[in-house]
């Protein structure tokens, strides 16, 4: 592989593996979102209307990275009692993963367009190809643009607008996986207001349409995709336009790193990112007022900043909300709208949205919710602000380390919880909603119990109606996470063909009311059988999400690598939720194999509950062969569980529990066992998420071991029941990190469940050529085209000072501009404390704790692995801006 140096030097040979093995794995935060938003034709992307739609709205992620290396975060790390090796609370890292992730998602399916003050993409790769590289195209009579200082790179390429005219931008994704798509434009009166970018990856077209007089010189995001590891193509043109100019700048995916502080650039504060890479008139700012003067620049509808809470008394908790107080001295208290409402309409955004977010916690979280008020302060982010409603919201405190009395658990669990998250940013949404449209109601809920069936040579999705909903969208893609568009239906099912006997698909849905679509399903797949060939079901049942199974370590779509083995060992397979199967819309009956995905589903997200007991039971007295793999089944029901469900584990599994933790990433299969030819294998997850706890079984009752750890117990068994098999495994099988051991091991227990098989050859998984398509980027991709700007210091410019605009109140630069007073008190001088603090420092209970199955990623510290690999790397090479190609 090869760098391209430009400072005169030889392209230099390195290798792939001093390359590829100094990352480990990012964390990506949530898997597929719906595509549609604000920037979408909003006929086509929300057919019964979209609640938002028309609407700018900024979101401020509160706090970040601060200068460079040797920078800090506002906050240090918070853990809560009893949390062991969960992640730790850092209000920095939390506010931007909840913007991300929940936020910023759901405002765009209500069909707003959202600026985020913050790099929105945790993706920690990114390319970027500028007019002028060689990876840039157009067609017709393109000329250079005058205003050149509103161009990326000093320069823009301007046509006046005609059908027949395009620019396009070629970039090569480094390695498959999510990426936002981000554009820029340099905005003039004189610009079209329709200007369309549209985004052809290998599985779907989609339209961006933006108006270039408005938010130049600033990165927009687009949309959010699943890329392969090959070429996607933004194409920009105007076809509905007339007598204006379109304008082609620069184009980029993936967030990058911070070349300064070899930090991803999703955790750099506002200043940091807007002043490198957004419009002038915003350098006079510090990091808190430089936000709300971002809005303005936009020219917003609403502004919401994003915050969590913090005190010296750590029994406080709860949720608050804060608008300007128009400097009548009233601090951290309530004030009539009457007296106080500036800029208009903030009283009203207020009141909405803290309604909204209490009334929703105490009806689905925790009816003990405490309400700590709708308050105003004289605070920099809602001061700045011109004639744009803004609030400043308070999620709970990450100070809150206990449990109180009465309480479901503490604010600082909570915060981990994706589950909270999700219920606090739907409850945002729904003030907003209120606010701006409220006629509209509100998103509806997600789809649930999906199955996927081969029914007359053609395939049928279905699933049970969603309150409120006019309609449904599915999204499919064919062997790969890349979905496609989606298609429209008014019923609860959904037929389609076109799928080969030997290709599989996975499919989400989301349901679509008035207010716009909502969250995506979990995934099923499915593939086409033929007659002859043994039935096989597979279950999606890992459903887990709390303080130790975040957003980043359940995508809900490992249907894939569980499916995309069967159809490599010629088994075709219908899908479905677990959901679906204990409800009883789907029979396990006439089934030979079912495959049931646990994951890390443990003992309050029960692996099998008393019904799925009863279900799998009646299943093996059948005669049916069942198949189960997870890291917390045996813990679960072996050594938590009643003495029924231990004997459940032994009567369907011919399994005990033995330990909590094989310690080892590695197994194989049992010498002289039925599994002997199975090479050592390793289950890391590749990227996928780290399968914490894998259990150490017992066989028991007549069944056998077939594969054991490298540490030397048991990892699965096998069993030869009077009537009926089953196969239960201590680690996920999704997690094993290469596809050939995967479908070697699908192949060995296809053979023990005595499938029989199809003739047909299988497709190749489109994701990437070795099907690892869910790893995350652990690679440093070093022989891309050189045209194609990656990850290179010399892109952007030096920080500058941050002196305070002559016409606002001063801030105290000293103590990083915090907002004055600090917003995260409610005594102003209890907190001082918890200013200027390190990083490293760890705030946790005391109390001894007891050892926690827990899992999760470092996105929560600062000090994650992978960031720590990244420093590494960027001492040991540079890679430079190659030079422009002058236009």
């Amino acid at each position: 592989m090869f760098v391209r140096w430009s400072f005169g030097m030889p392209a230099v040979a390195l290798t792939t593996l001093t390359l590829a093995s100094m990352l480990a794995a990012p964390c990506l935060g949530q898997g597929f979102q719906p595509p549609y938003s604000g920037f979408s034709d909003q006929a086509a992307a929300f057919p019964y209307g979209a609640a938002l739609s028309d609407l700018s709205i900024v979101v401020s992620a509160g706090h970040g990275w601060r200068e460079g290396v040797n920078g800090e975060f506002q906050r240090k790390l918070f853990k809560f009692e009893g949390c062991g090796s969960c992640e730790g609370i850092i209000e920095d890292i939390f506010n931007a993963e909840l913007v991300s992730d929940h936020l910023v998602p759901l405002l765009r399916q209500a069909g707003a367009r959202v600026y985020v003050v913050r790099q929105l993409d945790k993706n920690p790769l990114f390319v970027e190809v500028d007019d002028g590289d060689e990876a840039f195209w157009e067609e017709g009579d393109w000329q250079a643009g005058t205003s050149t200082e509103l161009g990326w790179g000093q320069d823009y390429r301007s046509h006046y607008a005609d059908p027949n005219i395009w620019a396009s931008w070629n970039l090569t994704v480094p390695e498959a996986g999510y990426y936002w798509v981000q554009a820029r434009w340099a905005a003039g009166a004189n610009r079209c207001q329709s200007a369309r970018y549209t985004v052809a990856t290998r599985y779907n077209v989609s339209h961006h349409f933006v108006n270039q007089q408005q938010n130049g010189s600033m990165w927009v995001p687009l949309g959010r995709f699943f890329l392969p590891a090959d070429t996607v193509t933004v194409t920009l043109d105007a076809p509905d336009a007339s007598g204006c100019y379109i304008i082609a700048d620069a184009v980029r995916i993936g967030g990058g790193i911070d070349p300064e502080s070899k930090r991803p650039w999703w955790q750099a504060s506002a200043l940091k990112w807007l002043g490198e890479t957004s419009p002038a008139g915003l350098a006079d700012y510090g990091d808190v007022t430089i936000r709300p003067a971002f809005a303005n620049k936009v020219g917003a509808d609403y502004y919401i900043s994003i915050h969590g809470n913090a005190n010296n008394d750590a029994t406080l908790s709860g949720t608050s909300t804060y608008r300007y107080n128009c400097r009548t001295g009233t601090e951290h208290q309530p004030l009539d709208p009457a007296i106080c409402d500036e800029p208009s309409g903030s009283a009203a955004l207020q009141y909405a949205v803290h309604d909204a977010v209490v009334e929703d916690l105490r009806a689905f979280w925790d009816p003990a919710w405490r309400n700590a008020g709708k308050l105003v302060e004289n605070f920099g982010e809602v001061r700045v602000l011109s004639n744009i409603p803004g609030i400043l919201f308070e999620s709970a405190f990450f100070t809150n380390l206990t449990t109180g009395s009465g309480k479901r658990m503490s604010d600082n669990q909570a915060m981990h919880d994706p589950r909270f998250r999700r219920t606090l940013a739907r409850a945002i949404v729904r003030g907003l909603i209120q606010t701006a449209n409220p006629s509209a109601g509100m998103l509806p809920e997600t789809p649930t119990h999906l199955t996927a069936k081969n029914i007359d040579e053609e395939i049928e999705v279905s699933w049970r109606p969603v309150p409120g909903a006019l309609g449904y969208r599915v999204y499919i893609t064919r062997m790969s996470r890349g979905f496609n568009e989606g298609d429209i239906t008014t019923d609860t099912s959904y037929r389609f063909s076109h799928v080969n006997v030997g290709g599989m698909v996975l499919i989400r849905v989301t349901a679509l009311n008035a207010a716009g679509e909502s969250e995506a399903s979990a995934a099923v797949a499915v593939s086409p059988t033929k007659p002859g060939q043994s039935a096989v079901l597979v279950v999606n049942g890992f459903d887990r999400q709390d303080a130790w199974v975040r957003e980043d370590f359940n995508h809900g779509d490992y249907s894939y690598e569980h499916g995309l083995s069967l159809v490599k060992n010629k088994l075709g397979f219908d899908g479905a939720s677990d959901e679906a199967v204990i409800d009883g819309d789907v029979s396990l009956a006439g089934y030979d194999m079912v495959d049931w995905i646990l994951g890390r589903e443990s003992t309050d997200a029960e692996t099998f509950d008393a019904a799925a007991q009863s279900i799998v039971s009646a299943y093996l007295d059948g005669g049916g062969c069942l198949v189960a793999s997870g890291t917390e089944i045996a813990w679960d029901l072996g050594n938590k569980g009643t003495e029924e469900e231990v004997a459940f584990l032994a009567s369907a599994f011919g399994a005990q529990y033995l330990a909590d933790d094989a310690d080892t990433r590695l197994a194989s299969g049992e010498a002289g066992g039925p599994f002997a030819t199975l090479a050592e294998f390793s289950f890391d997850g590749a990227g996928r998420y780290d399968p914490r706890y894998p259990d150490v079984l017992t066989a028991v009752g007549g069944a056998v071991p077939v594969l054991r750890y490298s540490t030397g117990g048991v990892a699965a068994v096998a069993f030869e029941r009077s009537v009926g098999r089953s196969i239960l495994a201590g680690f996920p099988f999704e997690s094993i990190s290469n596809e050939q051991a995967r479908t070697a091991l699908m192949n060995l227990v296809a053979d023990f469940c005595q499938l029989e098989r199809i003739e047909d050859d299988p497709e190749e998984p489109q994701d990437s050529s070795g099907g690892e398509d869910n790893a995350s980027n652990d690679g440093w991709i070093a022989d891309r085209p050189d045209e194609e700007d990656v990850f290179e210091p010399s892109d952007v410019g030096q920080e500058d000072s941050d002196p305070a605009p002559s016409d606002l109140p001063s801030n105290d630069l000293a103590k990083t501009d915090v907002n004055e007073p600090d917003h995260g008190k409610e005594d102003p001088a209890s907190f001082a404390d918890l200013d200027q603090i390190s990083p490293s420092d760890v705030v946790t209970d005391t109390t001894p704790q007891p050892t926690s199955k827990s899992g999760g990623c470092s996105s929560g510290s600062p000090s994650g692995g992978w960031t720590v690999l990244l420093m590494a790397m960027f001492a040991s090479l540079w890679i430079a801006r190659r030079s422009r190609i002058s236009r």
